[in-house]
Parts: C-alpha cells; sequence; structure tokens
C-alpha cells in the first residue's frame, strides 16, 4: 500500500526540481540587440525534463529496495 504512494511522491519530487532548470536567458530579443541567438524552447525543456528523468533513475531503485 506504501510504494504506490511512494513512487509518485517521488514522480512529484522529480517534476517540481526538473521546473526549476526549465528557464530562458535574461531580457526580451526585440529589444536587446547583443541579446545573441535564440534559443529553441524544445531544448529549454529537455534540460528540465532530463534532470527529472535523472531523480527518477536514481529514485526509483531505492524506493523498490
Amino acid at each position: 500500500m506504501i510504494f504506490p504512494l511512494a513512487v509518485h511522491c517521488l514522480d512529484i519530487f522529480s517534476s517540481t526540481i526538473g521546473m526549476f532548470y526549465v528557464s530562458t536567458k535574461k531580457g526580451v530579443p526585440e529589444y536587446n540587440i547583443d541579446y545573441g541567438k535564440m534559443e529553441d524552447p524544445l531544448d529549454i525543456m529537455k534540460k528540465g525534463f532530463k534532470v527529472s528523468v535523472i531523480i527518477g533513475i536514481i529514485g526509483f531503485p531505492i524506493i523498490c529496495y
């Protein structure tokens, strides 16, 4: 009974931590001349997804043990 609850708690924890890694460069590209190249939105979201997956891969065997 505790195992499904622990797995879902790990899911909430890992997605919350991964959410903090989703961020863009500071500034507005239309108004800053030296803003640089525009970032791909999918690459920005992949950073948070990768962090969440790594936490899940590490946490799930610990919960199973």
